[in-house]
């Protein structure tokens, strides 16, 4: 079969293994083997195909259509080969036995290119992976540098600490040689072959034959390097070995082009992270203070790193004087612009009022036409970016290089966002103190409106207070006390957000006010009971707050009325933390622990029905106990 029919049965089989025909790939292969043309040719034209298909597709949709052709093509022809006779079945059967491991191996090299968007990581598997199936003690990857250098990039059996010290230029050895004449080059013994060369830091004196076949992306004729194979026993490769060798390169081309535009795209996001890193710098340096000044020369600073210029200038339009004049810089001189500024009547002052950006590769062939505003001495390139208000625009930004320059539409339109910034500066200054004379007045009157809460409640309490006193009940007694922790440490929180910000406080204050107040009214004389505090700065608001003090407030009742029988000394652990949006609040003791049987649902009394009710309708939490040794009651919640 020629070599045209080959190729186009290799079509056919690649088209209808898009089309997921499936059997039409099969009967292709059956053809193939009829015709007794090799396996090998038909896999060459499909790696072709994928190469260029992978110019035009999503490489990996080229990959898996190939895998496919390939496959089902080989089954097809495994089929047409076995049904040429009996009299050749042992020679069919020991050549498919070659061709199922050369597929075997392909697939081997196919999933250690593929295992990597790493192109050092890809070289390093695929040197391994090559070695191991060729049976080869050597397998070296030099790739292409420019101008004319090859450098061992990899390598699988040579001196590792060769890697990039290793090199050879374009026709020098063999290497050099497959590189520059684009073909494979087999010899048996490569030290009697006069075009080899010695390169003593590989230590490759023990290996005597080699194979050198060039790494070339065919679809844009381009070499990427050269991949070694080498044998310590003299060996003749044979043309199923090269055409393999062939393959993988083919490959691995691929897999080399798609890392280096994986890491392109990667840096390039880098750079576009980094630009928009310093622009929200800026920007909240523009929200966050009053000094207009200096916010103006941090953005002079800015967009000069930003931008990758030499210079900067910021001017700001005097509609009445018809000029604009220069308020903030960096690298101009001071006397490079005049103190009463530049004219708004050329082509800078026209880009202002018009809010377009200007930008001017080479400032003398602009000056030639007799406009010189905000030409500077020293500087070739220009542009200049409107500051946009929300109103109208009142001034621009200037970018200034030494060298000739052409600015790319990504830095015109990060300079406009950055130029808007500018622009409301000076509102938002503004605005910003504004709002802080609104917050300290708000701030003041709910410190007040917490301060008589706290008042009224204090009032209440004493009431309970002298109930307390006057009661002859004894469960009268404990109830009217247990009331009064209640409202005193409900309280103690407006007494907290009395002193902090707008309607906020945290966990570890409001766990310390209540303690004190549960010192005071569950303590018995005759025991000593210490309090263990440790816990996240977590800070919650008025409503959450007030529900938190009344839920420890009962733990700690329970805890210090229950745990600690018939014991002079205990110790109740309170500890709070934060983690993954949720606040853990943990009233423990090291009593006795709860009662054998005891069920969170159905042994509630009126404290633990509060911290219930309280954590699952108030905090929109969950209640969680562990008896060992002593009790945990754990409240778990959303901080608002």
């Amino acid at each position: 079969m020629s070599e045209e029919a080959i190729e186009g049965i290799a079509r056919q089989a690649w088209e209808a293994a898009r089309a997921g025909q499936k059997e039409e790939v099969v009967e292709l292969g059956r053809q193939l083997a009829a015709s007794g043309a090799a396996l090998s040719a038909a896999l060459i034209a499909l790696q072709d195909l994928a190469e260029h298909q992978a110019t035009q597709d999503p490489a990996a949709a080229a990959r898996a259509a190939h895998r496919l052709a390939v496959s089902q093509l080989a089954d097809g022809y495994l089929e047409g080969t076995a049904a040429r006779g009996e009299a050749s079945l042992r020679t069919t059967t020991a050549t498919l036995a070659e061709r199922q491991a050369e597929l075997w191996a392909l697939h081997r090299v196919n999933g250690a290119v593929n295992s990597s968007l790493d192109e050092q990581e890809i070289l390093r598997v695929v040197a391994d992976t090559v070695a191991e199936v060729m049976r080869a003690d050597v397998c070296s990857i030099y790739l292409f540098q420019q101008p004319d250098a090859l450098v061992l990039r990899a390598t699988h059996g040579l001196n590792p600490l060769a890697i990039g010290r290793a090199r050879m230029f374009l026709g020098e050895g063999l290497t050099g040689r497959a590189a520059r004449e684009g073909r494979p080059i087999a010899v048996e013994d490569l030290w009697s072959d006069p075009r080899s060369k010695h390169l003593p830091e590989t230590a490759e004196e023990p290996f005597h034959s080699m194979l050198s076949v060039p790494i070339i992306m065919y679809t844009v004729n381009r070499l990427i390097g050269v991949l070694n194979i080498q044998t310590r026993q003299t060996k003749a490769f044979s043309a199923e070995e090269i055409a393999f060798v062939e393959m993988v390169c083919g490959e691995l081309a691929l897999a080399i082009e798609n890392a280096r535009s994986y890491q392109r795209t990667d840096q390039e996001l880098n750079r576009r992270v980094e630009e928009l890193g310093t622009l929200r710098r800026v920007i909240a340096l523009v929200a966050s203070t009053l000094d207009f000044q200096r916010v103006l020369d941090t953005i002079a600073d800015q967009a000069v790193a930003l931008s990758h210029t030499d210079a900067s200038a910021i001017f700001q339009l005097d509609r009445a004087a018809d000029r604009l004049v220069m308020v903030a810089s960096r690298g101009v001189a001071a006397h490079s612009i005049a103190p009463e500024g530049l004219s708004a009547q050329g082509a800078l002052g026209r880009a202002v009022t018009s809010a377009l950006p200007l930008t001017v590769s080479d400032m003398a062939k602009w000056t030639a036409q007799g406009d010189t505003a905000g030409v500077l001495p020293g500087f070739t390139s220009l542009l200049c970016v409107p500051f946009r208000g929300r109103r109208d625009t009142c001034g621009a930004i200037c970018l200034y290089t030494r060298e000739e320059r052409t600015f790319s539409s990504d830095t015109v339109d990060l300079l406009t966002g950055f130029a808007g910034e500018a622009a409301i500066a000076l509102e938002n200054a503004r605005l910003y103190e504004e709002a802080q004379r609104s917050l300290v007045a708000k701030s003041a009157l709910l410190a007040e409106m917490h301060h008589r809460v706290k008042n009224n409640l204090q009032t209440v309490a004493s009431l309970l207070r002298m109930g307390l006193r006057h009661s002859k009940s004894p469960e009268a007694a404990a109830v009217l006390q247990e009331s009064q922790a209640r409202i005193q440490s409900i309280a103690a929180v407006h007494d907290l957000l009395s002193q902090e910000d707008i309607g906020l406080t945290t966990v570890d204050q409001v766990v310390k006010k209540v303690v004190e107040i549960a010192e005071v009214h569950f303590r018995d004389p005759a025991q000593r009971i210490s309090f263990e505090l440790a816990g996240d700065n977590i800070p919650i608001a008025t409503q959450q707050a007030t529900t938190l003090a009344i839920v420890i407030n009962e733990l700690l009742s329970n805890a210090m009325r229950h745990a600690f029988p018939g014991r002079l000394r205990g110790t109740i652990r309170i500890s709070y933390t934060a983690l993954d949006g949720q606040a853990a609040v943990s009233v423990g003791d090291d009593g006795r622990g709860l009662p054998p049987g005891f069920n969170l649902e159905g042994a509630k009394g009126l404290g633990l029905s509060i911290v219930d009710t309280l954590t699952r309708y108030d905090l929109r939490g969950l209640l969680n106990v562990r008896s060992q040794d002593g009790t945990a009651f754990t409240v778990t919640f959303p901080p608002r």
